[in-house]
């Protein structure tokens, strides 16, 4: 080999490193982009879960008040239920009292002024009864469609953070993996 091809190879071999070296610090300028837009996404992905967290914590606190309002409705129409039979009792001893003989007639005249008396608490009773039907079947209506808005929202919050996840695979696998189903 001559001293000039000698020169050649030597100069090939100083270029192909010099190429080499500008590509290894291309490389690492790079390789600290991708660290700085993990830690970036990163960020994000803790501030969406931290999102979704407080979204949950909203829900649970709604859904425990439903829970509460639902005992609460359970509790009142026992209370009515008792009403009614209480109701139902005054109405068979008024039934009694008039099936009482003529020998007793002071006494179902009386009776009568008793019994119209207590016809007139049913009455408002009834009312009132009507009156707390109709409340709770407006809250149970407004408790339906509190349900219908949080599962609504839940799903919203469900295809978003799938979203997420999605594009957080696709940052951190490369364009050459395929997502995971």
């Amino acid at each position: 080999m001559t001293l000039d091809e000698m020169d050649k190879k030597i100069e090939f071999v100083v270029q192909m490193q010099a190429q080499f070296e500008a590509n290894l610090a291309r490389s690492e300028a790079n390789v600290n982009n991708l660290r700085i837009s993990v830690a970036d996404l990163a960020g994000v992905v803790r501030d969406s879960i931290r999102m979704s967290d407080d979204r949950f914590s909203r829900f649970d606190q709604k859904m425990m008040d439903v829970a509460e309002a639902q005992r609460t409705t359970g509790e009142r129409l026992r209370e009515l239920a008792e009403t009614q039979k209480t109701t139902g009792e005054r109405l068979r001893e008024l039934a009694e009292s008039q099936k009482t003989t003529g020998e007793r007639l002071r006494e179902v005249a009386e009776s009568q002024k008793t019994t119209g008396e207590r016809l007139r608490e049913v009455a408002e009773s009834q009312k009132t009864t009507g009156e707390r039907l109709r409340e709770v079947a407006e809250a149970q209506k407004t408790t339906g469609e509190h349900l219908r808005d949080l599962t609504e929202a839940q799903k919203t919050t469900d295809d978003r953070l799938n979203a997420l996840i999605n594009v957080t695979e696709k940052h951190i696998t490369g364009p050459d993996h395929a997502p995971r189903p």
